[in-house]
């Protein structure tokens, strides 16, 4: 396997210009006891180089290639960047890299949160200078947001392992902000443009749908009262501005993993070109980033959001926020950040009763009558239909439906206050719902009854959404084939009485009959 390249990275706040450089991915290597010459040998070279290093890095032409927006993943979040989670994810290796501080782990880490190839799509070496190399059928020399900026080994200053980092935004061709993990370094955002000696050797397209990916920042997650966890922060959708934004906040672990203790979706306010990034109204985004501009350079909006969640417990609980993707839109849900909050162990809410009341039969409502709960909670209703919720049945009275003849109903309430872990009391079921009862009328016909003149049926008022059947009859027999709501009166018909009889049906409900008054056509 190659030597780890052990060489600091980037320049520093002090505009100390250094060589950046990366390690290789994880392989087994022999012990040192076993080749103590070579193993002697290579630590003396490794402290030679790092006696070296400043002293090779004392130019002070380089602090122009690179602008560093901040550094650190607390610095950069607390300066509006975020680390996209990378802070708690890092001891994890990604492709096979070494975890930590490395900038091909982190790049990997990026590239898999984006949708990219959840292993390694190589084989081979994965130091950062084979990236490229190694899948040249992605690279290009066209920046784009979700791209890996990559540098062969040696090219634009760096160590002989390369680098890769993670292309934010795209201000121009000629201009990129970057977000890149270091070996034996730290964690930055930076500013490169074409014009200087450091731009990437080429990017690396491993997600097609990146660019449409939202992007932002978590800036605080608090605990503000027991049992919650408050989030705040900005996003944007760039290929969606102007459209409202969800912001995904799961407590316990990464979403869809074990452990996940609350799991809630919230809608954000419609953006407001106001509220744009890196405008007086947003100054927690980034600096690098114009008012008015997203992520590719297009003119958008950000969302500033403020989620509540309940927690349900205490202790130190882990929260990822994630921004998702506006829906019919290219891209995918992005994590903007995650936290450990502390939170105190909510009080409980001692749990009242709840009682159903109301005729059991399709048409009718049925009503929860919830009593002896505390003063100060908020009470929430979900039907069910024998054991399964019914979609929108979340108010204190319901309506029983036509899928529900010959089912039980039964109500859950469940009783929140800030502070306090919520009470559920499900009600017993009611019995087995009948068919509905349908509202008639008797109906009539108009018309002249007489030889060749046409009778017309009238229903009357009947319950909405029913529909007729029609049959005719002269003199207490079926007429056959008169079955419309028109008949016309024909010569079998003089000196009989002529009648119709409606049929009334509807899904869920019991066939109502009902014939009207006959009508005596006359002998001429």
């Amino acid at each position: 396997m190659p030597r780890r390249t052990l060489v600091p990275t980037d320049i520093a706040a002090s505009n100390r210009t250094v060589v950046p450089g990366c390690t290789p991915h994880a392989t087994r290597r022999r012990p040192l006891a076993r080749r103590p010459f070579r193993a002697w040998r290579r630590l003396l070279a490794f402290v030679g180089a790092l006696v070296l290093i400043p002293a090779l890095a004392t130019s002070p032409a380089r602090a122009a290639n690179y602008e560093v927006l901040c550094t650190g993943y607390d610095g950069c979040v607390a300066a509006g960047y975020p680390d996209h989670g990378y802070k708690q994810a890092r001891s994890s290796m990604y492709w096979n890299m070494f975890s930590g501080h490395n900038c091909t782990n982190y790049a990997a880490y990026k590239v898999v949160r984006d949708g990219g190839p959840a292993t390694r799509p190589w084989s081979g070496g994965g130091n950062a200078t084979y990236w490229g190399t190694s899948v040249p059928q992605l690279v290009d020399q066209a920046p784009g947001v979700g791209a890996i900026a990559w540098w062969l080994g040696g090219a634009g200053g760096m160590g002989s392992a390369g680098h890769v980092a993670y292309v934010e935004k795209v201000v121009s061709n000629d201009e990129v902000i970057i977000s890149e993990d270091n070996w034996s370094g730290d964690f930055h955002w930076k500013r490169i443009k074409r014009a200087s000696s450091v731009w990437p050797s080429g990017f690396i397209h491993f997600t097609a749908d990146a660019a449409g990916n939202p992007t932002g920042a978590l800036t605080g997650a608090t605990s503000p009262v027991r049992g919650q966890i408050r989030v705040t922060g900005w996003a944007v959708d760039p290929d969606s501005a102007g459209a409202p934004l969800g912001i995904r906040v799961v407590v316990g672990a990464p979403a869809g993993g074990a452990g996940v203790i609350a799991d809630e979706i919230s809608v954000a306010a419609t953006p407001s070109a106001n509220g744009a990034q890196g405008s007086p109204t947003n100054p927690a985004s980034p600096s690098g980033i114009p008012a008015g501009d997203d992520a590719t350079g297009a003119i958008s909006a950000t969302v500033d959001f403020d989620v509540t969640v309940d927690t349900q417990t205490g202790g130190k609980l882990p929260v990822y926020v994630y921004a998702q993707n506006v829906t019919g839109t290219p891209g995918r849900a992005v994590l903007l950040g995650s936290r450990t909050v502390t939170v105190t162990k909510p009080l409980a809410i001692k749990a009242g009763t709840v009682a159903l009341a109301g005729k059991a039969r399709v048409g009718a409502k049925v009503k929860a009558a919830a009593a002896d709960w505390p003063e100060g909670v908020a009470l929430d209703y979900q039907w069910w239909r024998e054991g399964t919720p019914i979609k929108g049945a979340t108010t204190r009275k319901y309506l029983a439906q036509p899928a529900d003849k010959g089912k039980r109903l039964s109500v859950v309430v469940v009783a929140s206050r800030p502070g306090y872990r919520t009470a559920t009391k499900k009600s017993a079921a009611t019995a087995a719902i009948v068919p509905g009862k349908l509202a008639s009328a008797a109906p009539r016909i108009k018309g002249a009854a007489t030889r060749g003149a046409r009778l017309t049926v009238k229903t009357g008022a009947w319950t909405p959404g029913v529909t007729f059947k029609y049959q005719w009859y002269r003199s207490g027999k079926e007429i056959t084939g008169a079955t419309k709501a028109t008949y016309k009166v024909t010569k079998r018909d003089r000196g009989a009485k002529i009648a119709v009889r409606v049929a009334g049906k509807k899904t869920g409900y019991a066939t109502v009959k009902v014939m009207s008054k006959a009508k005596r056509v006359a002998n001429s």
